[in-house]
Formats: C-alpha cells, sequence, structure tokens
C-alpha cells in the first residue's frame, strides 16, 4: 500500500465520531482485511524484559512481557527491559497482582551498571547511584540506597492497583507514575538524560517466589503528559493494543495493519 488510506479506511475516518476506542474498533475491522499485516505484539518484543539481563533466579515466559521470579529464598532478584532509553517520553503498564508482590516488589528504572541480585531482601533497585525505585509494598522512593520519601507524597496509605503506568520522560530526566487515571506526581526529578552512558532501562526487584511482572509498551510521547487511558501521540499500533488488552483479547492472535498516515489517529486524540 501507498502512503494514503484505503478508500475504505478514508471512509470509516470520515464516518466515525465517536470515542477514540469506538474509532479504534472500527478502524481495525477496517484494516483486517487489507495485506500487509502485522503481529500487533511484535512491537512489545522489541521493549520488553531482557532474558539477558536478569538474575539467573528471573525468567522471561514465552509471551515475551511477563517476568517471574523462582523459588530461591533470601535473596533479591532485578530484571530490566530490552531497551535503555536516552531521550524521549515512554509509557508502560506494569501488571503486577498485590498478592504476588512479596515483601520488597519495587518498580524503576536503572542503568546497565545496576547490580542484579543481593543476599537478602531489600530495596534492590535503588540500593546504588545506579538505580531509582518505588516500593510498591511501603510506598517509598529509594535511591543510591537512601529513602526520598513516600509516594504519592504523603500518602502512606495509598494502596498501589495491579496495574499502573511508568512514564520515563528521559528528555528531562523524570520518572512519574499514573494509576486509575490518576496522575500521581513526579517521583524522580535530575534522572540521568540524553546521556548514552547512563540510558535507562525500566527495571523491577522482587523476592516473592514465582511472583510475575508483566510490562507492556504502550507507545511515545511529546510531553510527559498522558491524557485518559492513552498516551499522546502514540502509535497506531501501540493504541490498538492497549484496544485489544481492555476487551481481553490476547494481542497474539489478533493482526492489524500499520496505519502510514498517523496523522489520522491523532486528530481525533
Amino acid at each position: 500500500m501507498g502512503n494514503r488510506p484505503s478508500q475504505r479506511q478514508a471512509e470509516v475516518l470520515r464516518q466515525q465520531r465517536g470515542s477514540t476506542l469506538e474509532m479504534l474498533e472500527a478502524l481495525i475491522q477496517a484494516m483486517i482485511d487489507d495485506d500487509n499485516h502485522v503481529l500487533v505484539n511484535d512491537l512489545q518484543g522489541l521493549h520488553a524484559w531482557d532474558p539477558l539481563d536478569c538474575s539467573d533466579n528471573f525468567t522471561v515466559l514465552q509471551d515475551k512481557v511477563t517476568a517471574r521470579r523462582g523459588e530461591k529464598t533470601m535473596r533479591t532478584d532485578l530484571i530490566r527491559g530490552k531497551k535503555a532509553y536516552v531521550s524521549g517520553t515512554h509509557v508502560f503498564e506494569i501488571f503486577w497482582p498485590r498478592d504476588e508482590r512479596g515483601s520488597h516488589a519495587i518498580i524503576g528504572v536503572a542503568t546497565q551498571n545496576a547490580p542484579l541480585s543481593c543476599e537478602g531482601y531489600s530495596h534492590l533497585l535503588g540500593l546504588t547511584s545506579d538505580s531509582w525505585g518505588w516500593s510498591l509494598v511501603d510506598k517509598r522512593l529509594v535511591h543510591d540506597g537512601w529513602e526520598c520519601g513516600i509516594y504519592p507524597s504523603d500518602r502512606i496509605d495509598y494502596e498501589v492497583p495491579n496495574t499502573f503506568l511508568v512514564i520515563l520522560n528521559a528528555d528531562d530526566g523524570t520518572l512519574r507514575f499514573k494509576a486509575n487515571d490518576e496522575d500521581l506526581g513526579i517521583a524522580f526529578t535530575d534522572l540521568p538524560h540524553q546521556n548514552r552512558r547512563k540510558a535507562l532501562c525500566i527495571s523491577a526487584s522482587a523476592t516473592h517466589a514465582n511472583g510475575d511482572v508483566r510490562m507492556r509498551y504502550m507507545g511515545t510521547t511529546e510531553s510527559s503528559s498522558v491524557r485518559g487511558n492513552f498516551p499522546i501521540q502514540c502509535q497506531y499500533k501501540e493504541l490498538c493494543w492497549r484496544y485489544l488488552n481492555d476487551l481481553g483479547v490476547k494481542g497474539e492472535t489478533f493482526y492489524t495493519k500499520r496505519m502510514d498516515n498517523q496523522e489520522k489517529i491523532t486528530e481525533y486524540l
């Protein structure tokens, strides 16, 4: 196909005036009959957990987006994502069930120099100057071995839901989180940014035996703002992934076509 949408796709764009999800549903139905199809979860594989950059007690499952900690005790284990970011704003959806977090469930970012394991149970992500972590259990921010405060600010009783967003702005060096459509604010500032020697990977450290942490890449944005459930300027395939995920459809069983003219999507966001 060329750079223009097919006639049928263009007609769908003209006629559909509903919500973003309704628009995506109509577009998906219009596109699945076209050629040059691609798997929605191809993009996920590029930004997924890295099976080669984790402790020997972590395993990446066949779906490529779920990391499972093993059964070794009296130690803390860490895993990094495949991509190391030096620019742009990147949004990730984390699914980490409360009953699989254990005593030390930490999410955040780390450079390649952060250790992958340590003896005992600790805030491993945040233990050194090369990592920044948010404890989902006691809500403490940790960096360089120091506790940097409660997050969200002064909300010690806040319960982190099973699913939430991580938003890394590698242009200005900030990390923030969003849950249940609530922006929880900036957790960390002054992260390394636009520095290839200290590129940042989304990371998690855990202690719970057989606990799963699922990470889906939701796309890039041109600002750290996130509107609704969708990042601004999110790529079309990524929007489709989120839509299918909301419907409970497994991405590996569903095909969509790349949309050549991405502006047609962002007009409706």
